[in-house]
């Protein structure tokens, strides 16, 4: 059997159905498995963290592997795909997905941010007033892609100079709630680390941009760690450089956040006295950016 390539899927699909829409990791069209006018059903097609071929419908609710999804439009399932160079051919297919992967990166961003990224002037975000977006250098941008407008948040190294940036989308949908500027730079700051003072004492390290902002809007320092996978020895020398003594690891409430809490915590033995700030399991996910005022305060005196 014949591995499964992005180009078969994308091929197999633009065969069967009316409207599709390629992206960086996935292509979405409508769902077979409900009246769909819309593109709602998305079917990865980058091989990262799931295999090519899965597919999830965000509408119906619909997933699971290629071969259901192809059982159910009548394509080719890849147990009779047999292309003349299997081998040549998969190459060659890494090569243009790296090629438009790039080209697609250039094309959104200029510079760090995404491009068409105007200074925010549009009222409080969730919690936090115009005059703190403003300060930190919020924006906001149209989305074309996704169809919404973001707020970008502009993240600096501990020299003050822009690395990188994360937006995340204004509206309810689900759909890449955040999009990232390409590079390693998340791996190399913490955020927003150009707010704190010099030297401080002790900090709280959050996973996301806004668990991070909505702490220290309500005077807690707080660091975001900006993703799960994105602790590093790096963000270590970070924190001692600014003579830092204590932290308190407050991770969102699931599994992922669990996860890299145990990472944190077993990382910073020896170098840092160090608490951990659970957040229960529950469903949605409580985190830092939406739990309630009471458990903000009890971080606050947990701190302190």
């Amino acid at each position: 059997m014949i591995e499964i390539d992005r180009d078969f899927v994308i091929d197999q699909l633009e065969r069967a159905v009316s409207k599709t829409k390629i992206k960086t990791n996935d292509i979405e069209i409508l769902c077979p498995f409900h009246p769909d006018s819309n593109p709602s059903c998305s079917v990865h097609i980058s091989g990262h963290k799931r295999p090519i071929g899965t597919f999830h419908c965000w509408s119906c609710g619909a997933k699971g592997p290629w071969s259901r999804l192809a059982d159910r439009l009548g394509l080719e399932s890849g147990e009779t795909y047999h292309p003349e160079d299997p081998f040549g051919s998969k190459w060659r297919a890494s090569q243009r997905r790296a090629r438009g992967e790039e080209e697609i990166q250039r094309s959104l961003f200029r510079g760090h941010l995404p491009a068409g990224s105007k200074p925010w002037e549009h009222g409080p975000f969730r919690e936090l007033p115009e005059k703190f977006l403003t300060k930190i250098g919020a924006m906001r941008v149209y989305d074309d892609r996704s169809d919404c407008y973001r707020i970008v948040f502009p993240i600096k190294n501990k020299i003050g100079t822009a690395i990188g940036s994360a937006a995340r989308r204004l509206d309810k949908e689900k759909l890449y709630p955040w999009i990232n500027s390409p590079g390693p730079w998340a791996r190399k700051t913490l955020y927003p680390i150009e707010l704190l003072p010099k030297q401080f004492d002790a900090v709280v390290l959050v996973e996301g941009p806004y668990d991070a902002l909505r702490l220290n809007y309500h005077g807690i320092p707080a660091l975001s760690i900006l993703g799960t996978q994105n602790w590093t020895e790096e963000k270590v020398s970070i924190l001692q450089s600014r003579a830092v003594k204590r932290i308190i690891i407050c991770m969102d409430g699931d599994r992922s956040g669990r996860k890299a809490e145990a990472e944190i915590f077993n990382n910073t033995e020896g170098k840092f006295k160090r608490k951990r700030f659970r957040l229960p399991y529950e469903n949605p996910p409580v985190d830092p950016g939406n739990m309630s005022m009471e458990r903000v305060d009890a971080l606050r005196e947990f701190l302190s």
